[in-house]
C-alpha cells in the first residue's frame, strides 16, 4: 500500500535526507579518525609518525594532518560514548573539504558564514571563491580604515602646527611691541635728559626770578616725562 503512495517528491525528500545524513557522517568519520591519530601521535616514539602512516593506514602526511586539524577544530574535547562529537552542530552537513576551507576564516565567524552563505550546498570552487571576495573585501575595507587613520593624523598634526604657529607669532607679535616701546622710551628719555641737563646748567647761572622759573619749567618736563611712561608701562 506504502509502494503505491510513494511519489517522487517523496523518493526526493528521502534521497535529500540521507544525503545529508551521508554528508554528517562523513564530517563526523573525519573528525574521529582525526582523533584517533592525534592519539597514536602521543603513543609513538619521534621518528615513527610516518612509518607508522604508511604501515597503518593508507594516509600520506598531509591528509593524515587535515584529519588531525579537523579533529581539533571541529572536535569537542568532551569525548562521548560513541567517541568525538562536533563543536559546531550546525555544520555537521558539510563535506570535509568545505570543513577544512572554513578554517581560513576566524573560528568565531565560521558557523555564522556557514549559515550566511549555505556553505552545505556549495562545491569547493564556489567555497573557495567566496572566502576570497570575503578577504579582499576585509582588506579592502582595512587598507582604507588605514588611509583614514593617517589622514586624520595627518589633519590633527596640521591643526597642532597652526595652533603652534599662531602662539608663535602672537610672541612675535609681543615681543615686537615691547621693542618698539623699549625703543620710544629711551628716545623721550633722551630727550627729557637732555633738555633737563640743559635747564639744570641754566638754573645754576640764574639768579632769583629766573632761576624759579626755570625750575617750574623742569618741574614740568619731570611731570610730562612721568605721565609718558605711565601711558606706555
Amino acid at each position: 500500500m506504502n509502494e503505491l503512495t510513494r511519489t517522487p517528491e517523496t523518493v526526493g525528500a528521502e534521497i535529500r535526507g540521507l544525503t545529508a545524513q551521508a554528508k554528517q557522517m562523513t564530517l563526523w568519520f573525519g573528525i574521529e579518525i582525526g582523533r584517533r591519530l592525534c592519539e597514536v601521535k602521543e603513543m609513538i616514539g619521534h621518528g615513527e609518525w610516518l612509518p607508522y602512516l604508511k604501515e597503518q593506514t593508507e594516509f600520506s602526511q598531509s591528509t593524515a594532518s587535515r584529519f588531525m586539524t579537523l579533529y581539533r577544530e571541529y572536535g569537542a574535547q568532551q569525548q562521548t560514548l560513541f567517541g568525538a562529537e562536533s563543536n559546531y552542530p550546525t555544520l555537521n552537513n558539510l563535506s570535509i573539504s568545505n570543513a577544512l576551507r572554513l578554517l581560513a576564516l576566524p573560528e568565531n565567524e565560521r558557523e555564522s558564514f556557514a549559515e550566511e552563505h549555505d556553505v552545505e550546498h556549495m562545491s569547493a570552487r564556489e567555497l573557495d571563491e567566496l572566502i576570497q571576495a570575503k578577504k579582499a573585501a576585509e582588506d579592502e575595507r582595512d587598507l582604507y580604515e588605514q588611509k583614514l587613520a593617517e589622514q586624520m593624523g595627518a589633519a590633527e598634526r596640521l591643526k597642532k602646527d597652526a595652533e603652534t604657529a599662531a602662539q608663535e607669532a602672537e610672541a612675535r607679535r609681543k615681543l615686537e611691541m615691547s621693542d618698539v616701546t623699549v625703543a620710544q622710551f629711551k628716545i623721550v628719555f633722551d630727550t627729557v635728559q637732555g633738555n633737563l641737563n640743559d635747564m639744570l646748567a641754566l638754573i645754576a647761572k640764574a639768579s632769583g626770578e629766573n632761576q624759579t622759573k626755570l625750575r617750574a619749567a623742569a618741574e614740568k618736563l619731570l611731570e610730562a616725562f612721568g605721565e609718558k611712561v605711565k601711558r606706555n608701562g
